[in-house]
């Protein structure tokens, strides 16, 4: 039944004006435009957010760099909050040397139960303060 319905659009019918075969091209025209506008539109709003966010993320690879740290105090065994650092991680206490040389402390996540001593990578930025992991490219795109 539907699909006569549309089709008596286009056959010959004595009692069809020239309104109808309008209407019908002017739903066909508007069915196409539709196919190919949509996805471009999305294409485009996808490409012109990700340019700012993947310079983000060329800025955070270049300035941030692995360094490596050592736990000061032992990391509790059980997580206080999960939700904030993620599962298993709890926040304590690390020593690090900054690219000047100097000795540097302060806390960041770490999973929990490790003991003191224990040798990690932190994050650091240009000036050797704790930063977090820089973004990925497919980071960047999922935030665009």
């Amino acid at each position: 039944m539907r699909t006569t319905r549309w089709v008596w659009r286009w056959r010959s019918n004595p009692l069809r004006i020239s309104m109808d075969r309008i209407e019908a091209w002017v739903g066909l025209l508007v069915a196409a435009g539709l196919v190919v506008s949509v996805p471009v539109a999305g294409l485009a709003t996808t490409w012109a957010l990700a340019g700012p966010q993947s310079r983000i993320a060329r800025q955070q690879a270049h300035e941030r760099h692995p360094t490596a740290a050592v736990l000061v105090r032992a990391a509790p065994g059980k997580p206080a909050d999960a939700g904030a650092l993620g599962p298993g991680s709890v926040k304590v206490q690390v020593r690090w040397t900054g690219p000047d040389g100097t000795a540097r402390t302060g806390r960041t996540a770490v999973t929990a139960g490790q003991p003191a001593g224990t040798k990690i990578v932190v994050w650091t930025d240009t000036r050797g303060q704790l930063t977090g992991v820089p973004m990925s490219a497919a980071q960047a795109l999922s935030r665009a």
